[in-house]
């Protein structure tokens, strides 16, 4: 048998013997057996080979050329089917590792589906009214955001499913991880989506732990404002920079409907920042401008949503606001400022606050409430409640007005105080305390719950309006004022204590119909948490004031009258016109600070 057919019969060449010596294995063609397992008189043995396959190279060819086969037959049939016409089910998006997903697309992941989408959509038009600078069509689905404006109908998700304790942690998550990462690396080709999802984000924020987070949106949606100068006309957007040697094309141009979202998100950033600014007393990023003003002017007179009516009234409060910081407490913050120069002021604030709001459009189904004005339907209101004419928004100017002039006119540290100064302080004491009482009025005409609507906007001009008046009625029990008959009166009519108390039950309230599992995080009830310390601070400064150590009043009287909201004129008791207001140091009590177990970042941990 020769090697050649030794082969044929499956055997490998060596025998084992030959292997394990690791030696040439040879033998005669006649012999079973090779040279050396003779020579040694061994069992000679060839292992058989292993089975081979020689189709198979041919098996891997016809499987290539099958898929080749399919993709001819898929393009001489037509194209293939666009994403937006055949929606795949998250299952099957999820299951291919090839799908493009925008990391935003929380429907495609899965997390979500189309129905509960469109409901909280729903849910989020209710809230418009009180944050209108992100609007759209009702008609609008989730599926048209979710394929245009990704990141705005994530935002739109996140702060609408606050009651759903697993899917909103699940689109926080995302929400955080996209801003973390894609758009700090500057992959953020729609800055319109983003900047509307911040401002969503911002406005919605309902958790200690978007409130430590706020200060950075903010200035995330600062830094797109001005990457992409939507705060210029747009004539001048396009102005070619310094160092730029390259030729410019004309940018597109843009259709109105997108040019008036634009104007509402910068108005809307610039009410977020300024509310913000005067209630922290921190540094704003956006100071009122003719442009924001004159784009809310455009916006009202567009009327692209029925909100829009009330853009302009809203910024020129919103401006007055920050009027009163600048020009009363840091321009008249000095010992040297006449009164007649303060008064000045203040009745030129005043004026143009009233004609202002003389100005703002009301229908028959409009109330003023809450920022300037909030649309609610007549149905949702008890038909004996009076109509609210004033909004959360007013009230804020007139109590900060008075109150400033109260505490920060005049330094706590100011030796002497003469008769007309003293004079203005307890005109403006008057005027702060009736303020006090008006919103506090107005507050109690809105529907129990309406405050899971709220904005961040509205809580924190709520609280601020809530501790000024605080520190109001504080500032009344001064033994040189407390006796006063119109200083006595209004506090007797405002009762602080017992408003504190029926803030705190409706709170409580609202916190019963929102409580869910482990939502200890949530805003309602980190307010009602704010509120009670507020309460406690207030009623150990209240029995302080009424204590042996506040003393007695000094008998000495103004002289002159009062005026109050209404024009009428009060007699005044005489009193010491240089005793002024250091009792209790109130001027040293800010807002800032009694806000800062709210809103500090202290309380975020």
């Amino acid at each position: 048998m020769s090697v050649s057919e030794s082969d044929s019969l499956g055997r490998v060449r060596t025998c084992e013997n030959c292997v394990r010596a690791k030696i040439r294995c040879s033998r005669a063609p006649p012999a079973q057996s090779c040279d050396r397992c003779l020579r040694l008189h061994k069992d000679c043995y060839f292992r058989p080979t292993k089975a081979r396959n020689p189709r198979k190279r041919a098996t891997r060819i016809g499987v290539l050329e099958d898929k080749v086969d399919q993709i001819l037959g898929q393009i001489n049939h037509g194209p293939l089917p666009s994403p937006q016409k055949t929606s795949p089910s998250p299952q099957s998006q999820s299951s291919d590792p090839n799908s493009s997903l925008h990391p935003c697309d929380v429907i495609g992941k899965g997390l979500i589906t189309h129905d509960e989408a469109n409901r909280l959509l729903d849910r989020f038009h209710d809230t418009t009214p009180y944050f209108p600078y992100v609007q759209f069509p009702r008609e609008t689905t989730s599926q048209d955001l979710r394929s245009e404006k990704p990141f705005l109908l994530l935002s739109i998700l996140l702060v609408s499913s606050f009651q759903d304790v697993p899917l909103h942690l699940a689109l926080e998550e995302v929400s955080a991880a996209y801003l973390g990462g894609p758009v700090l690396r500057g992959e953020h080709p729609l800055p319109l989506d983003l900047l509307q999802g911040l401002l969503v984000t911002i406005a919605g924020t309902k958790k200690k732990l978007h409130l430590m987070r706020f200060s950075v949106y903010l200035h995330l949606a600062n830094s797109i404002i001005k990457d992409f100068r939507m705060d210029q006309p747009t004539k001048l957007r396009a102005l070619r920079e310094r160092i730029d040697v390259m030729e410019c094309a004309e940018p597109p141009a843009k259709s109105i409907s997108t040019q008036n979202q634009e104007m509402r998100a910068l108005i809307g950033y610039y009410f977020l920042d300024s509310t913000h600014t005067v209630i922290s007393q921190r540094t704003g990023t956006m100071p009122w401008s003719q442009f924001i003003e004159s784009c809310a002017e455009k916006l009202s007179q567009a009327c692209e949503f029925p909100a829009d009516r009330y853009l302009l009234g809203q910024v020129r409060l919103q401006h007055m606001l920050e009027r009163i910081d600048s020009l009363v407490r840091r321009g008249f913050s000095e010992s040297q400022a006449r009164p007649a120069d303060i008064e000045a002021i203040v009745r030129s604030l005043q004026s143009d606050a009233q004609e202002c709001k003389a100005r703002l459009p009301v229908d028959r189904d409009c109330k003023l409430t809450l920022q300037c004005i909030i649309i609610i339907s007549t149905g949702n209101l008890n038909p004996n409640t009076r109509a609210v004419t004033t909004g959360i928004q007013s009230h804020t100017f007139e109590i900060h007005l008075h109150q400033t002039v109260v505490f920060d006119v005049f330094p706590a540290s100011t030796i002497s105080i003469d008769q007309s100064a003293a004079l203005l302080r307890v005109d403006a004491l008057c005027h702060g305390l009736a303020a006090a009482k008006q919103c506090i009025d107005d507050y109690y005409e809105l529907p129990v719950g309406i405050e899971k609507k709220f904005s961040y906007s509205q809580w924190t001009s709520i609280g601020f309006c809530v501790a000024a008046s605080c520190k109001l009625v504080l500032a009344s029990l001064e033994p040189s004022v407390r006796h006063h008959d119109q200083v006595k009166g209004l506090r007797e009519a405002l009762d602080m204590p017992g408003e504190v108390q029926r803030l705190s039950q409706r709170m409580n309230t609202i916190d019963q119909e929102c409580k869910g599992e482990k939502w200890d995080q949530h805003e309602i009830f980190f307010y009602r948490d704010w509120l009670q310390h507020l309460s406690e601070w207030f009623e150990a400064q209240y029995r302080l004031a009424h204590s042996d150590s506040a003393g007695e009043n000094n008998g000495v009287a103004f002289a002159g009258g009062i005026s109050d909201n209404t024009g009428n004129i009060y007699d005044s008791e005489e009193t010491d016109a240089s005793a002024g207001f250091p009792w209790l140091n109130l001027q040293d009590v800010t807002i800032e600070e009694m806000l800062n177990a709210w809103l500090g970042p202290a309380a975020m941990y």
